[in-house]
Parts: C-alpha cells; structure tokens; sequence
C-alpha cells in the first residue's frame, strides 16, 4: 500500500499563498487578454490567422508577469488610451468600471492632457446629441438619457453641463452634471425667481498636481420674490461659486440679453435683441457688467458668439428681411478698434446643403481650439468645421457613426 503524503502546516500555507498569487496573476493575464480581444472587435479589425494569435500572445504574455503589475500601473496604461476605447473596456471588470469616479484615475487622465472634447445639440430640446473628439478627429453620438426631463437653458464649461430643471409641480432648479461619469445634482435654490434668457458658466482647469476639481462659477438673472414678471427695473446677477457652494447677488443686467454667449479669458460675453446696444460683457471676478461699443456688422439671423484660440468671434446668417438666410459669415471682434472684422463667408455649394429647406434659417455652432462648428437640426445632421488660422472648411455629412457611453 503506498501512503499519501501530507504537507505540513508551514507547506501548505505555502502552497496557498502561491495558488493565491497564481490565481491574481492568471486573473490579471486574463483581463488583459480579453481587453486585448474586445479593443479588436470593437475596432472590427480581423485578426491574421484566425485563432492562432491568441496562442501567440501566451509566448509573450507570461501570466506571472502581467499578474504582478500593481494597480497604480494599470490605471496609468488605462488612462493612456483614448476616452472611447476607455468606455467600451470598462465592461472587462468590476473595477474599471469604478475608475471613473477614482480620483488617482481621473489626476492620470488630466495629466495626459486630451483634447478638449465639443458637445453639440442637434436639436433644440437637447435630446440629440453629438460629441466631436480631436484626438480621433470623429464625431459620436453621446447619450444624456441619464439626465431627467423639461431640462432647459442648457451651457457648459470645463468638461461640466448646467441646466434648468423644471419640477413636475412647476418649480424650478439649477443643476449641475458630469456627462462623463452620468452624473448630476440640484444646486441649492436661487436668492431670487429665474428670469428667462441668461444662463452662463464659468471654469477653472483642473489641478492634476493637487487633483483637486477646478472651481466653476454659474450666472443667471433672477428678480425679486413674487415680482410682477413684466417688471423689468429689478432685475439683478445671481453667481453660484462652487468653492463657497452659495449664490451672490451682484451688478444689473439688460433686460433683452440673449442666450448667444460665449467665454473668452475668463469673461462672459452675451448678445442683445437690439443691434443698438451690441454685446455686453460680464466680468465674473469683480460681478460687473459693460458693454462692448462695437458697431455690429450688417445682418442677421441666428446671431452667435464663439470664442477661438483666445479671441471672440461673431457668426450669423444673413438674408432677407430676417425670414430667411441666404449665407453664413464670421467676423472677429478687434478690441483695439473696437470692431468686428469679416473674416469669411461660407461658400455657397457649402451653405446650400447645409441649410436645404426653403426659407431655413436656424442652425447652431461653438468654438473650439481654433476652429468654428456649425450643426444643422436636419435629420441625420450636417457638421462644417471652420478653420480660422486656415480660412478652410470641412463637412461631415454623417455625424455621429458610433456610441459613446
């Protein structure tokens, strides 16, 4: 008979401890394998010689190595990749999952500096919508279905949205979300009641040293408690700073400010209705408001406000008799002569099937980096990126070919 033999109590603790360690390690190996695998579906890239380079990968991708690369190294890797391919991998493990709201992961993703990214509406009860990254130079669609409904005034800064929430029984709130992590809260209630037309924001970079989130400041304009909605002499600034988490009340705006806004250097820029009184300027640190004694150039419809590379810029149609628009131009403001200057007009063949319906005349644009991107509400949409250092053009005609999210 042929005995067994047993371990002793120190043997099998070692045993144990390198069955622990070689299960971590063919975990690890596995993820990574299998990351591996969903990046080259998703990428539909076929694989030379079928499954044969999955057992090439076991020659080079020794489990006892890739099993021993700590956490902090496989978030660094993990934050290196681009933003979308980073959503589809979450699905690999419980924990990538989570990275989203780790600190230490979102300080690796700020210091690898991404582009920023544009997040455009196609239309105007912003349920389409379409996000343009630099670094892959594509358009996505980018769903806000996490968001709730009757949201409105819609802006954004630093990579955060803000929004007007109107509650079923009427009242309303300021918000504030993460699109990134699907996130949002309430802010707290107004000093005042919300007066329509002016919502801005404000934002700091994030500090990747400190990881501390950058500060960000809201502006609206509010009135009194329970004054008369047609009583336009008390109107009055309300800025929520995020540092202090409490909203301030500060200088008189115009009564005819318009949602046609931008951000340049720090400072608030907003249209008017009336060509006369131009565009007004509000300065968030000092809570002032001026206005910028530019004549306006000879237009318009569907006025805008950009900011590119630092400088403000003006985009609008013009057409006939305010009913329609027949062409696209950009002009820039020239502070020292305090005048804005034609830059370009969009070129007809362009303009044309950009705005197809007769007597169109609406579309939407933004500012980023050095370009102008104008998005039509047509179905699907139709994106043009302006390039103002190259006074060029480019269409897409299909935006939107994938899914972030």
């Amino acid at each position: 008979m042929v005995s067994e033999a047993i371990p002793s109590d120190g043997e099998e603790r070692s045993q144990q401890e390198a069955a622990a360690v070689e299960g971590e390690a063919s975990c690890s190996y596995n993820l990574v394998k299998k990351m591996k695998k969903l990046d080259r579906e998703s990428l539909k890239t076929p694989i030379p010689g079928g499954e044969e380079e999955e057992d090439d990968d076991d020659q080079f991708m020794d489990p006892a190595l890739w099993g021993c690369l700590p956490e902090d190294l496989h978030d660094r890797i993990l934050a290196r990749l681009p933003i979308p391919s980073f959503f589809r991998l979450r699905i690999v493990c419980s924990r990538w999952q989570s990275l989203l709201s780790s600190p230490t992961f979102l300080g690796h993703c700020a210091a690898k500096n991404h582009q920023s990214w544009l997040l455009m509406f196609a239309d105007v009860h912003y349920k389409l919508v379409f996000v343009y990254i630099p670094d892959e130079d594509r358009w996505l669609h980018f769903p806000l279905s996490f968001l709730p409904s009757n949201i409105y005034y819609i802006t954004g800064a630093g990579g955060l949205l803000c929004f007007r929430l109107v509650e079923a029984n009427g009242a309303s709130s300021m918000c504030v979300c993460n699109p990134i992590t699907r996130s949002w809260r309430r802010l707290p209630p107004l000093l005042g009641d919300f007066y329509a037309g002016l919502v801005g924001m404000v934002a700091e970079s994030e500090d990747p040293r400190t990881l501390k989130s950058g500060r960000y400041r809201i502006v609206v304009r509010t009135k009194p408690p329970g004054s008369d909605d047609f009583d336009f002499t008390n109107l009055r600034t309300e800025v929520y700073d995020s540092a202090s988490g409490h909203w301030s009340i500060s200088g008189v705006p115009e009564d005819d400010l318009t949602m046609g806004k931008a951000v340049c250097n720090g400072v608030l820029y907003f249209m008017t209705w009336e060509a006369r009184n131009g565009v007004y300027a509000f300065l968030v640190d000092q809570g002032i408001w001026i206005n910028i004694n530019a004549p306006w150039p000879y237009f318009f419809t569907c006025p805008h406000l950009v900011e590119c590379a630092g400088a403000l810029f003006m985009v609008g149609g013009f057409g006939k008799q305010h009913v329609s628009t027949v062409g696209i131009r950009v002009w820039q403001l020239r502070a020292e002569a305090m005048e804005w200057e034609l830059i370009d007009s969009m070129p007809s063949r362009l303009f044309d099937e950009f705005l197809t319906k007769p007597g169109g005349m609406y579309f939407d644009c933004a500012g980023n980096g050095g370009c102008v991107y104008f998005i039509n509400y047509e179905k699907p949409p139709m994106l043009i990126v302006f390039d103002v250092a190259c006074v060029s053009y480019q269409e897409f005609k299909k935006a939107g070919a994938g899914v972030i999210g």
